[in-house]
């Protein structure tokens, strides 16, 4: 039906199924209007999407040209928009409140060049003719092609297409005298990528549930939109027309000057020219032959100038490093200044790159950039992913509190020819380098945690947080008086910890060491048993830098430790709630005994009034190690075990402790037998693999990885060579098997495909790496089931075109790729992060980088975090030779230690989950029409994470930012909960995982 036929049935019979269906046709274009013109604020866009619905709900029937209501519903959404945001003006001027927090985050990120001007768009399209805004409405608003623009207007495509051609130049025009200039292409590109978001999931719900409730009734009872709608109508009288569009022209003419302003204001900030090389004075080639380099006028994006930098790749046989030898080089183009440049009191260093290829494609693991001090060290080093063929990318390094930043002396470009064909021809333009500041950047300072319990003769105790490691013999300092109390709070089902740090005076020390944990009472008698308290000794392992005394890492559990040199000590205190714990404080106490001192210190712990959920929201997975990857040195440990061993005893114990710690392995059974009968692919047996499900959901665990019995580098699967046409046919039947299997039992949509990782980066060294065939693989996965996801620890890359879901290192992980993903309706995980500033899993990194890596993840998106192994024994024993990719330690007993860098991502996980929690509340609060409570909650998660810079860089974070942040949070939580349970009582906040 059209548009004209649906309002007449709405007007005739208040038909709500017409009114749906308008809802569904036209919400898109609503919803972005209202976007645009609220500067991306997309709880007041929802709010002003449904007043513009309630305004149709009641002024149907006086719509005249019923054929453009397509374009009836652009203007309402501009009326609706300019009232509001002059409601806000007055609100702000009566309260004098700050910019929302939520636009100052956002433009940090922002690398368009739209950025805070999207509602320009709006007044371009309004400043119109009927004729080119229909065009321009439905066109490009709606997205529909030219011929359906055409069959709706009555007109022919050629008209159309001049339509549309003649408004984009009037539009760059109107933009022009607002002092935005841009190109016809730039202008056409955008409204055709950028000024369609997907509306908030329920919004057609949402929409037509507040236009039928105002129908006919109070406006009031539609909320917030119904108000703002009410305000609309008394605009919308014949009397008053001229009266509204002389407002929205007002409102116009306001924002070419506060446009203006707000271009300038949010323009690139000079800041700390760092070359714009209008001299190439210092600049030079490393030594090999491919590269070479120039000053250029050909791609400038802000000076006159840019360097050229040019690699003609060459896959020769010269580069080696340590014993072995790689079939390709590094190019590079470097500059060592003469004079230390000051980068302490900045933000990011920034630069833009134009790329373009001989062969014309976009590359992979594109070009590196280092900066380094002037003693060559290392201060900020990442490798840009997101350079396209013949565009320029915007880059923003963020080097806040960076070590060495105060120095910086020495930049570097440089590639791995690895990436890029034998024979192409690379060229980088990089314009204008610069250091820049944040501008609206203001945390909260962290309150410390660090203090003094308790000092006797003999002995100092003092408290440290779970986001620190202690160095044995750093010196530290206390202010004011000792405060003998250790305090945490936490959630029911949570696991939190504390750090009680013992140093003796002088040798000899202490002696030998244990900890007594009691039972902790809190109201109405009730106890956390002492069974749910635990403490370890943090063992230390040998790391070069930090001499004979190592590096804090292994948990080894309770059990007892010499104190027996003048160094600290760390004592690691973790308390598990139980459910059902009513909340409340706890007191219980520490005692410490040695041989030569007792010191005894209260614990008291706080219980918030929400629980944890038992099943993780903030997607892992992680690789488990059998026997088959262990060397001689730990096979010490465990004995030469059968693989049935390793597989129904050893590896489940080692499930059920990643679960206690939040992480979910790639495979928890071995995979679902298969088998031949009649020439088909048949199901095996399935009940250990139901059994063994049933207990890792009971676990909280996700499942990661499709149980298919296939691996790419073997030869054949179910009896078929690889490559005939059979085994093509075999690969299809057995995922089509499996997944309708795993879609009878519910479980489809949290199982990924992962047939062979990092094809990306070894696609030029692997000499037995048959692209082609992979890709064949993918096709032949995807006729199986279109929804499945095929996963792979890659950069987003055209060699792979049946990838969807991306899992893209940490150390080169970059924003605009993340954006660039969503758009294409893509995953997008990141994985590993050994190297700081980046978050991860580094063993000499600050503890920070371990758990903000989950509030990371939250704040920008990302869908899942990839470790690739936590017990890599095969070096050796991690006691004695310890390993980035060693989380966990095996001992003699035959049990595993966890690590404390595992604890640590432990607690982000479950920070994540108080994220998870806030916002099911402001969903919650919003479906019942408590919208002021659902702006508190969203406020509250936005304010929680403001510590955060960018995504790049821990070293500019705390952890009393950190635990700040999550009182926010807990706060919140519990104010939501209390209040969503008053209206509802069986209302559960964690229910509904």
């Amino acid at each position: 039906m059209t548009d004209t036929e649906l309002l007449q049935q709405f007007v005739d019979v208040e038909s709500e199924e017409a009114f749906r269906r308008l809802v569904e046709r036209h919400q898109t274009l609503v919803y972005n209007t209202c976007l645009r013109g609220l500067n991306g604020d997309v709880g007041l866009a929802e709010d002003a999407a449904q007043a513009v619905f309630i305004v149709l709900a009641r002024k149907a029937k006086r719509i005249r040209n019923r054929k453009g209501l397509a374009r009836w519903l652009f203007r309402t959404a501009n009326y609706v928009v300019a009232h509001m945001r002059r409601e806000e003006a007055r609100r702000k001027r009566r309260e004098a409140v700050a910019v929302e927090l939520a636009q100052v985050q956002e433009t940090q990120f922002e690398v368009s060049w739209w950025t805070g001007m999207e509602h320009h768009i709006n007044e371009a399209v309004s400043g119109l003719g009927r004729r080119y805004q229909e065009a321009v409405v439905l066109h490009f608003l709606q997205g529909k092609p030219q011929r359906a623009v055409a069959e709706e207007l009555g007109c022919s495509e050629a008209a159309v297409s001049m339509r549309i051609s003649r408004a984009v130049r009037r539009m760059r025009a109107l933009l022009a005298k607002r002092g935005v200039t841009v190109s016809v292409v730039a202008l056409a590109a955008y409204l055709t990528e950028e000024t369609a978001q997907a509306a908030a999931a329920g919004l057609t719900g949402s929409c037509h549930a507040a236009g039928m409730a105002a129908l006919g009734g109070s406006l009031v009872s539609a909320g917030a939109s119904g108000l703002v709608a009410k305000g609309v109508l008394r605009m919308l009288t014949w009397t008053k027309i001229k009266y509204a569009a002389a407002a929205v022209c007002a409102l116009a003419a306001v924002t070419v000057g506060a446009g203006a302003a707000i271009q300038a204001a949010r323009a690139p900030y000079e800041g700390l020219l760092i070359d714009d090389f209008e001299t190439l004075d210092g600049w030079k080639t490393g030594a090999q032959k491919e590269a070479s380099f120039r000053q250029s006028r050909q791609w400038v994006k802000r000076g006159r100038h840019a360097l050229n930098f040019r690699v003609a790749v060459d896959h020769h046989d010269a580069e080696t490093v340590g014993a072995k030898k790689y079939p390709m080089g590094w190019p590079s183009v470097r500059k060592q200044y003469s004079q230390p440049i000051d980068l302490s009191g900045y933000d990011f260093v920034e630069f833009d790159v134009y790329f373009t290829s001989s062969l014309r494609k976009d590359p992979d693991f594109a070009l590196n950039v280092t900066l380094k001090d002037g003693d060559g060290r290392h201060i900020y080093g990442t490798c840009l992913t997101d350079l396209r063929q013949g565009r320029w990318s915007h880059e923003q390094l963020c080097i806040r509190g960076l070590p060495w930043a105060a120095g910086f002396q020495n930049l570097s470009f440089w590639l791995s020819e690895s990436s890029y064909d034998h024979g192409e021809v690379a060229d980088f333009f990089i314009d204008n380098v610069r250091a820049t500041q944040a501008g609206h950047y203001r945390p909260a300072s962290p309150e410390p945690v660090r203090r003094l319990l308790k000092e006797t003769e003999t002995a100092i105790l003092w408290l440290e947080g779970p986001t620190t490691k202690i160095q044995a013999s750093e010196e530290v300092s206390f202010s004011g008086a000792a405060d003998p109390v250790v305090r945490l709070a936490a959630a029911r089902n949570e696991r939190e910890a504390v750090q009680v740090v013992l140093r003796p005076r002088a040798a000899p020390g202490l002696g030998e060491v244990t900890v007594e944990l009691s039972d902790l009472r809190g109201p109405g008698n009730a106890v956390i048993p002492a069974a749910h308290l635990s403490w370890s000794p943090v063992g230390y392992v040998p790391v070069e830098k930090y001499g004979p005394e190592g590096w804090p890492d292994p948990l080894p559990g309770p059990r007892a430790f010499a104190a027996d040199q003048a160094r600290h000590y760390p004592i690691w205190l973790e308390v598990h709630v139980p459910p059902d714990t009513p909340a409340g404080d706890y007191q219980g106490g520490v005692r410490i005994r040695a041989q030569r001192e007792e010191l005894t210190v209260p614990l008291v712990v706080h219980v918030w009034d929400f629980d944890v959920p038992v099943y993780q929201h903030a997607r892992t997975t992680v690789f488990i190690y059998g026997p088959w990857k262990w060397h001689e040195e730990v096979s010490a440990c465990f004995g030469n075990i059968a693989y049935g061993q390793f597989a129904d005893d050893w590896r489940p114990r080692l499930i059920e402790m990643l679960a206690a710690y939040r992480f979910s392995p790639h495979h928890f059974t071995d995979p679902i037998p298969l088998k031949l009968q009649d020439n088909r692919i048949v199901l095996g047996a399935t009940a250990e693999f139901e059994r063994r499900m049933a207990r890792t959901r009971e676990l909280g665990l996700r499942r990661n990885m499709m149980p298919v019995p296939y691996r790419f580098d073997r030869p054949t699967f179910m009896n078929a060579k690889m490559g005939s046409p059979e085994y093509f046919a075999r690969v299809t039947e057995a995922y089509r098997v499996i997944a309708q299997y795993l879609r009878g039992k519910g479980w489809f949509e949290d199982y990924l495909v992962y047939p062979a990782d990092e094809v990306v980066c070894h696609k030029h060294t692997r000499k037995d790496l048959d692209i082609d065939m992979l890709n064949r693989v993918y096709a032949a996965i995807r006729a199986a089931d279109p929804d499945i996801r095929l996963f792979g620890a890659e950069t987003p890359s055209p060699v792979l075109r049946g990838m969807n879901t991306w899992c893209m290192n940490i150390n080169s992980f970059n924003m605009n790729v993340l954006r660039e993903q969503r758009k294409l309706g893509n995953g997008a995980w990141w994985y590993n992060g050994y190297g700081s500033p980046r978050p991860g899993a580094g063993l000499t990194v600050r503890g920070v980088d371990h758990r903000v890596l989950f509030w990371m993840q939250w704040k920008y998106g990302i869908d899942g975090y990839l470790l690739w192994t936590m017990n890599r024994w095969s070096g050796g024993d991690p006691y004695k030779k310890p390993h980035q990719a060693a989380m966990l330690y095996p001992n003699a007993d035959g049990t595993v230690s966890p690590s404390i860098r595992l604890a640590m991502m432990r607690d982000g996980l479950e920070d994540y989950e108080y994220h998870w929690l806030l916002e099911r509340a402001a969903e919650q609060a919003q479906r019942k029409g408590r919208f002021l409570l659902a702006r508190e909650c969203r406020q509250a998660l936005e304010q929680a994470d403001s510590f955060i810079l960018s995504f790049d860089n821990c070293a500019h974070i705390e952890p009393g930012h950190i635990y700040a942040a999550r009182r926010v949070l807990a706060a919140q939580i519990e104010k939501a909960n209390a209040v969503l349970r008053q209206a509802d009582p069986t209302w559960h906040l964690a229910e509904g995982q």
